[in-house]
């Protein structure tokens, strides 16, 4: 976007005071052009916001896929078989601690910003 602004300013009878108009003016402008360049600073950093949120998109994906084939291996290695009670109580833990991770990103994702749980079915929103 491009802004351009002029103004003109006709002061019949003398120039007093012009001056001091045209130096509002062109203080404003200055202010007009700092705010363009923080709102392309602020588009940027959504960007890479969005970018951030798609890989972890991506992460947690790969992390579901791992978790769902590490239990299809092991279910497949084990079929049939009896575990030791301490190799058993091993494979609980490991897939203990994945549901857990599980539902900490749950709830990280169904948060509000204010720490309070949304309400199911919707998404949680900024300042909501």
């Amino acid at each position: 976007m491009k802004w351009h602004v002029d103004v003109h300013i006709h002061q019949p009878g003398g120039s007093e005071g012009i001056d001091e108009i045209r130096g509002q003016i062109r203080e404003i402008a200055r202010m007009v052009a700092g705010l363009v360049v923080m709102e392309r600073h602020n588009m940027r950093t959504l960007d890479e916001t969005i970018a951030e949120v798609q890989a972890q998109g991506t992460q947690v994906d790969g992390l579901i896929t791992l978790t769902l084939s590490l239990r299809q291996q092991l279910g497949d290695a084990l079929s049939g078989a009896s575990l030791p009670p301490d190799v058993q109580a091993k494979v609980d833990a490991v897939f203990d601690g994945v549901a857990a991770n599980n539902a900490k990103i749950v709830a990280a994702l169904t948060t509000t910003p204010e720490g309070d749980p949304a309400p199911v079915g919707e998404e949680p929103q900024a300042g909501a």
